[in-house]
């Protein structure tokens, strides 16, 4: 940088000549003349003027040192004192080379206080080491020790020029002020070259800085950088930039077709660095209100990056970045399209991984971490449709440009679908941010799942929550073995694994099913409308049912349990290979292997009281149907009750009005019947509970009654009889038993 030094500090030795070779103590030495030949040279120029001489030259000595040389083709005294010089060189010589330097111009006028000068008319200024100054007015004061420039300024030096409207060279600070319309040029090597602009500019010599002020506009190789106020750094041999702050509101924008990954970088102050000797772009800090915006791939926004403080680094070429660190309100925007809602990332920090090959490559969000998706559909108001909170954010990145694919949300991590009511909390979240056409397709929560969709409410080790499917699959704990499990308003269930759809659509479980079911509390027109609970069982009590597996859907309102199903309220349960329930008509279907146990309230023979006795049935399908108040057992059916053992193909029984209670038994096909000591066997039988008769009819319908010394068999069409009298009606004719026949030992019932 030294080498630029030499062409400001003599110009206040250069000027001060004037001074010194006009004053009262100066040292005048006139070298000798030839004699003059052209006599036209002798005119006088002024008839002002007192005096008059030509191809003056004056020296001015320190010491024994000569250090100035002023030479003019003439020089004209006036009355006041004052001079003028026409044609005019000055040459100031220092003991080191690098500051002499040489002024021209037209002409020159000292003021009559010998204190100012003026140079007019083409004044050029050049120094030893190469800085040229051009401009047609030049005005020096001793007092201030400043040469004013007015009108058009150039400037060059090496690879460096420039131009302005007015300059001042500050011989004190050595420092050249530019005062308007101020642009510098540096032509530099494979950083590009630089066309900076504003409104004034100031360029130091000693330490090789240019400070751009008001309106500054710097071009430079595909970017283009704007602030208020610029101070830069540069190398003086090669005139590469090697730092620059923007002050006052700074931006740098990177034109279409550059190479550089970023789009736009702003702050209220930044600091740039610049890789030497090739003065590329290695590392920007960016201060207040800061925010850089990467480059978009096809068809989207690029992702956009604000906080307080952004410190940025790039690769060897300038363009891909390998550090992008945020601080203070961290406001992530990522790439989107018209296709897909706004996504947003909040943070108190925000820190990055990459390398000089593949650019980013992860990044951490932590201190509040918030993720939004907002709606941008035309006729939905702008608003937060999804929100993410948690503690710790750690993501991928892809493209080099910092492209935020993979999330993993770490501690108290909270999502929620504010457009439906729906809430997830967990001690991590695992999802994919980018490319869905409508945000978060997928998430992954495990560790202490909580999940909330409008009235259902899930507790879970690990979910996967499907957003384009509408489900979330909950998990249990594999080390200490707690159930996933789903609880609603009438409902809960808990199994190994449960795929529970949205909105009450349905569910899937499996893995040690269980299930608990209540009634709604509603009450009238409202409870109409709710789910039902099987006549079969209490509205009062809670129902339980497990199974291996369950398949809910919510739109037709049935619930299939399989696998070892088994349905149970107190005493009264029914299970078999798979259990059924129709929430909407309360029926309940049970297929393969069923069995039920009821508590039924019939009347005492004996006592004539109300007694609660227990019911047992069996067969391959059992049938309950709330509208006929109807439980129909079909293949090889067995009841067996307090009114007797009956088997047949199918048995249908008619609950009363109230649970617990029997109006009658069907029994249709190979009916038997098993009653204390009576067998009787036909083709369909009728029980009625309220007088404790049975009618059945059967070609013939035959009765056999062990009497323990005899046997009596009694055959007929229809036969009649009670639980609590020994009379049997056959045919509708009544006869005593003394009629039926007898024999020692019963024959086999015509059904075995």
């Amino acid at each position: 940088m030294s080498s630029m030094r030499g062409w400001q500090r003599p110009t206040r030795v250069a000027i001060g000549l004037f001074i010194i070779v006009f004053g009262a103590t100066v040292f005048f030495a006139v070298r000798e003349r030839a004699p003059v030949e052209d006599l036209s040279l002798n005119e006088q120029l002024d008839p002002e003027a007192v005096m008059e001489s030509t191809e003056a030259v004056v020296t001015q000595a320190k010491g024994d040192v000569r250090d100035m040389t002023v030479e003019a083709e003439r020089q004209l005294t006036y009355e006041d004192g004052s001079t003028r010089l026409v044609t005019v060189r000055v040459a100031v010589e220092r003991g080191e080379s690098d500051r002499n330097f040489v002024i021209t111009g037209k002409e020159a006028a000292i003021g009559e206080d010998n204190q100012t000068i003026e140079i007019f008319g083409e004044v050029h200024l050049e120094t030893v080491d190469g800085l040229v100054i051009d401009t047609e007015q030049a005005h020096y004061g001793e007092t201030e020790n400043l040469l004013q420039m007015e009108g058009s300024v150039t400037f060059s030096r090496g690879r460096l020029s420039g131009s302005s409207v007015g300059a001042i060279y500050d011989e004190g600070r050595a420092l050249l002020r530019l005062l308007s319309q101020a642009r510098v040029l540096m032509e530099v090597g494979p950083g590009g070259s630089v066309d900076a602009t504003s409104d004034t500019a100031s360029m130091s010599q000693n330490e090789d800085w240019i400070l751009f002020e008001q309106n500054v506009r710097i071009d430079q190789e595909g970017q283009l950088t704007a602030a208020e106020t610029v101070l830069a750094y540069f190398d003086e041999t090669t005139s590469t930039l090697q730092q620059v702050e923007l002050r006052g509101g700074g931006s740098i924008t990177s034109k279409t077709g550059h190479s550089a990954k970023f789009e736009e970088m702003q702050a209220q102050e930044i600091d740039l660095l610049y890789g030497e000797p090739d003065g590329v772009l290695r590392h920007a800090s960016l201060r207040e209100n800061a925010s850089i915006k990467m480059k978009g791939e096809a068809g989207e926004t690029g992702q956009r990056v604000s906080g307080q403080l952004i410190d940025v680094s790039f690769g060897p070429d300038g363009d891909l970045l390998t550090n992008l660190d945020v601080q203070g309100g961290v406001y992530v925007e990522l790439p989107t399209d018209t296709q897909r809602p706004a996504q947003r990332i909040l943070a108190g920090v925000m820190s990055t991984v990459g390398n000089e090959k593949e650019g980013l490559t992860e990044a951490a969000f932590t201190n509040n971490v918030e993720y939004r998706e907002v709606s941008t559909e035309a006729s939905v108001e702008s608003r937060v449709v999804r929100l993410i909170r948690s503690t710790r954010l750690e993501t991928s990145l892809r493209g080099g440009i910092g492209i935020i694919e993979n999330a993993r949300f770490i501690g108290s991590v909270v999502f929620e679908d504010l457009a439906v009511d729906r809430l997830v909390e967990s001690d991590t979240l695992e999802t994919v941010l980018a490319g869905g056409s409508d945000g978060i397709q997928k998430a992954h929560f495990a560790g202490n799942v909580r999940f909330r969709d409008g009235a259902t409410e899930a507790v879970s080790e690990t979910a996967i929550y499907d957003v384009s499917a509408g489900m979330i699959k909950l998990q249990q704990a594999e080390t200490s073995g707690r159930p996933a499990r789903v609880v609603d308003t009438r409902s809960s269930v808990e199994a190994a694994s449960i795929d529970l759809l949205m909105n009450g659509a349905g569910l899937k479980a499996s893995g040690g099913v269980t299930s608990i079911l209540t009634a709604p509390e509603n009450e009238g027109e409202e409870a109409a409308s709710q789910p039902k609970m099987p006549g079969l069982v209490s509205s009062d009590d809670p129902v339980y049912v497990t199974s291996d597996d369950l398949l809910y859907d919510g739109k037709t309102g049935l619930a299939l349990y399989t696998g070892h199903a088994r349905l149970w309220q107190g005493e009264t349960t029914v299970q078999a290979n798979s259990i059924e329930l129709d929430e909407r008509t309360a029926d309940l279907k049970a297929s393969g292997a069923a069995r039920s146990t009821f508590i039924l309230e019939e009347i005492n023979p004996a006592t004539e009281e109300l007694e609660a006795a227990t019911t047992i049935a069996s067969a391959n399908n059992m049938h309950y149907e709330e509208e006929f108040r109807r439980t129909t057992y079909t293949d090889t059916a067995h009841v067996n009750g307090p009114y007797g053992d009956l088997t047949a193909a199918k048995v249908e029984m008619y609950m009363g009005e109230t649970r617990g209670s029997m109006d009658r038994a069907e029994a249709y096909e190979t009916v038997k019947l098993l009653l204390n000591r009576r067998i009787a066997t036909g083709g369909r039988l009728t029980y009625f509970t309220d007088s404790g008769r049975y009618v059945m009819h059967g070609t013939p319908v035959q009765i056999l009654e062990d009497m323990i010394t005899e046997c009596r068999e009694t055959l007929g069409q229809t036969l009649t009889f009670f639980r609590a009298i020994e009379t049997i009606t056959v045919d509708g004719n009544g006869e005593v038993r003394t009629q039926s026949i007898r024999t020692e030992m019963c024959p086999e019932p015509q059904f075995n």
